[in-house]
């Protein structure tokens, strides 16, 4: 990866999302912003929900997905995410789930994404 860091995207009492930018792109952002307004109407209260009032317990709009790694669920879309230490969401990347399971490469990506990020320190 090459130029990281982080953009805010959402504060609350309960937790701060940030978007991880790479080489100036926030991909998480991009993702939400190009979601169709059906889409956009699942997903983005899962955001405001989790910063206002903590994480979701239903595993139907909030899953843990292996390697401490998270992801938000509107009806096909996902963004997938991880915890920094306090009250920080890292927001990966998002994508449009096309089977039943979420495809490995997207799991593998934002895998590396929170490797690079806690090796390389990257801040606020």
């Amino acid at each position: 990866m090459g130029s990281e860091q982080l953009k805010l995207l959402l504060t609350g009492d309960k937790f701060q999302i940030y978007g991880l930018v790479i080489n100036g792109t926030c991909e998480a952002e991009n993702f939400l912003y190009e979601l169709s307004d059906k889409e956009k109407a699942k997903i983005t209260p899962l955001l405001h929900y989790t910063v206002n009032n903590g994480l979701l317990r239903n595993e139907q709009k909030f899953k843990h997905i292996g390697d401490d790694l998270f992801e938000f669920k509107g009806f096909q879309s996902r963004i997938l995410c991880f915890f920094d230490k306090g009250k920080l969401v890292i927001l990966s990347h998002g994508c449009i789930k096309k089977r039943d399971k979420l495809d490995p490469s997207e799991i593998k990506k934002a895998r590396k994404r929170k490797e690079d990020y806690f090796r390389k320190g990257i801040k606020k």
